[in-house]
């Protein structure tokens, strides 16, 4: 019975993946789960959040200075579709940390 009922643990935390190590690449850090990716993007050094225009759908996302429209990140079509309505972002110093609805 015990070895059974550690079958079926094992399954059931099959199901949910732990959340990966962060991933090193044009963001500071990268970590993903089965509900949420959440990416640390730095930003040129004193930048608001009022500086900055954030656009996201279940698509794509996009990153820009509002006052030169200059990117600071693009990504069309993502890898997979997100929760545009339920992404957030926030600034913290010179980093941007954005977080992906899945």
């Amino acid at each position: 019975k015990a070895a059974a009922c550690r079958i079926k643990m094992t399954n059931i935390m099959t199901q949910f993946p732990k959340r990966q190590e962060p991933k090193v690449g044009p963001f500071v850090q990268w970590t993903e789960d089965a509900e949420s990716v959440e990416m640390k993007l730095p930003i040129p050094p004193g930048l608001t959040k009022h500086d900055l225009k954030a656009v996201f759908t279940p698509v794509s996302l996009s990153i820009t200075t509002r006052a030169e429209g200059k990117e600071l990140l693009a990504v069309k079509p993502l890898a997979a579709r997100i929760v545009s309505d339920e992404t957030t972002w926030y600034l913290n110093k010179d980093i941007m940390t954005i977080t992906l609805a899945r």
